[in-house]
């Protein structure tokens, strides 16, 4: 039972390695104005092109996004139609 699990671990890190590698290869072939498009320099691609395999997660920070928020209902008695 252990030897499966182990063994269906092992395949799943494969699958998704290829399919890193891959990734990672089509966004060498993509032109500046679709890495433009994605938000992606020339630079970032290259250098996520040739990183590791083992490294999926990228190093790169998150940007963060500014949501509005809708305003608060302030008297206790207001019906919402």
């Amino acid at each position: 039972m252990f030897f499966r699990l182990l063994l269906k671990n092992f395949l799943t890190s494969l699958r998704l390695w290829r399919d890193i590698r891959r990734q990672r290869r089509d966004l060498l072939l993509l032109d500046d104005h679709l890495l433009n498009d994605i938000g992606v320099s020339r630079e970032e691609a290259l250098r996520e092109a040739h990183r590791p395999l083992w490294e999926i997660v990228p190093p790169r920070q998150q940007k963060q996004v500014r949501t509005a928020k809708a305003p608060a209902i302030t008297t206790p008695n207001a019906r919402i139609c």
